[in-house]
């Protein structure tokens, strides 16, 4: 300062590491069913909040594991935020399996 006089304060700066968001393995399930989809976070300081987009089929898009009325492919999206505020996001494809396709003429000429 003016006189000559210095001043020392410390600061403890704490890092925290970043909520992990995680929807799971990708999904095949038929048109018209249900299925529960899996949101699990770790790292981060809990509480941690879900919040799933889009919320269309979704039983409760703020849960960590919400039922979803599947009538076509969809890949929902899921944001995690720990009680630090940090967030991270990821995604899963919910989808119909490939349509098996039977040749009855092959079946014909056999007997």
């Amino acid at each position: 300062d003016y006189y000559g006089c210095i001043g020392v304060d410390t600061v403890e700066v704490k890092i925290f590491d970043k909520a992990i968001a995680d929807a799971g393995d990708d999904i095949e399930i038929c048109s018209g069913q249900t299925v529960q989809l899996n949101g699990v976070a770790t790292k981060g300081i809990p509480p941690y909040k879900y919040s799933w987009k889009p919320i269309y089929g979704l039983s409760n898009p703020k849960i960590a594991d919400p039922v979803a009325d599947i009538t076509d492919d969809i890949t929902y999206f899921v944001t995690v935020t720990d009680g630090n505020g940090c967030s991270d996001s990821t995604s899963v494809l919910v989808s119909e399996p490939t349509l098996l396709t039977l040749s009855t003429s092959s079946l014909i000429s056999n007997f």
